[in-house]
């Protein structure tokens, strides 16, 4: 018996030996200018790199900028951080400076558009001329970072898809300028810009986020948007449609701004909307059923100078309510009255011209 037991001990720490150990991870590695990086990496200190020697990031990395500042030595040229195509990098905790383009996915020459999908948490994009490129394919997911002072925050145009979540977008010529692009933002900021958001043919939803002192908080040609649950205020003009059909623009608070909405030739339903402290809530030109129009609904326009102030009609007006504007309540010859409208309080009489209230 005891020599059976000591066999069998012998059995079992020998197959005990014979069982692989897995080898510790590879520890990051620190970059530096011109480095491709296919694995973890991370920037030791500030690193000023000239216009031809950025990074480029492979497979799926992390590059931790450890709250460093990848700088671009010459004005505004080269690419701080180029993806290759496929590649699904994450970029955290730092600040890209001064680069034509602070991260941007490289096209295959044998593929009409990149693949891949870059996620950056927490980076800042100053003085650059754009700040995430995202021209030319892969999709974006951006968090908790900051565009600031650079022509465009983010630029894109035929592109994956860019979502953007709790960021900030300042003093930038445009925020996000996406051109046949699919762009989602939600719970962030948009703060003295030239234009907060600008889509071009492009599918934009723009929910929970505020848009304050732009000139143009949000700016909508040939595609209109999903605007939902936002603060706009304090901007020269609110929303601007420019022979933009299909918006969706509902439960917005439009305050203090010169102008609420602006639509030209453009159309789709704004509902459940309040409008206060604006020049006008609403004004539209050349807006004519059935190729463009909106409807409003259900909408709130009070102390305002003017509510609704439209010359040449082209849209319909249902259940809207205009009280105490200094000007107009409802201006609208020409609209289709739709039913249910109100109008109280307000300085020019009648209360209403072009529906019934």
């Amino acid at each position: 018996m005891r020599i059976r037991s000591l066999a069998t001990c012998l059995a079992l720490t020998t197959s005990a030996m014979l069982i692989p150990i897995a080898a510790d991870a590879a520890a990051p590695l620190a970059a530096s200018c011109g480095a491709t990086l296919s694995t973890d990496a991370y920037l030791p200190a500030d690193l000023t790199c000239p216009a031809d020697q950025g990074l480029i990031l492979a497979g799926n990395v992390t590059l931790d900028l450890k709250n460093h500042k990848l700088i671009g030595a010459g004005s505004k040229q080269g690419t701080a951080l180029s993806v290759q195509s496929g590649a699904t990098p994450a970029i955290k905790n730092g600040a890209l400076k001064g680069w034509s383009a602070g991260i941007s996915f490289i096209v295959p020459d044998d593929a009409g558009s990149a693949s891949g999908k870059a996620t950056i948490t927490g980076v800042t994009f100053t003085g650059d001329d754009v700040g995430v490129a995202a021209s030319g394919g892969g999709d974006y997911d951006i968090k908790s970072s900051r565009f600031v002072s650079n022509r465009w925050g983010i630029g894109g145009v035929f592109t994956g898809s860019i979502g953007v979540a709790g960021s900030t977008f300042q003093q930038n010529d445009s925020g996000a300028h996406v051109d046949t692009s699919t762009l989602a933002v939600s719970t962030s900021r948009f703060d003295h810009n030239s234009t907060g958001v600008y889509c071009e043919e492009a599918g934009c939803t723009l929910r929970t986020s505020r848009f304050t002192h732009n000139d143009t908080g949000i700016s909508t040609r040939t595609f209109g948007a999903t605007v939902t649950s936002n603060v706009i205020s304090n901007n020269t003009t609110g929303l601007d449609g420019f022979v933009a059909t299909g918006h969706t623009v509902t439960r917005n608070a439009f305050t203090h701004n010169t102008t609420g909405v602006n639509f030209f030739s453009s159309g789709g339903t704004l509902s459940r909307n309040i409008f206060t402290g604006n020049g006008v809530g609403f004004t539209s030109t050349g807006n004519e059923a059935p190729d463009f129009g909106a409807t409003l609904d259900h909408n709130l326009f009070a102390r305002n100078r003017d509510g609704i102030h439209v010359e040449d009609g082209g849209n319909g007006l249902q259940a809207n309510t205009a009280v105490r504007n200094t000007g107009w309540g409802i201006f609208a010859p020409g609209s289709t009255d739709l039913g249910s409208n109100r109008a109280f309080g307000n300085g020019n009489s009648p209360q209403c011209v072009g529906v019934v209230c």
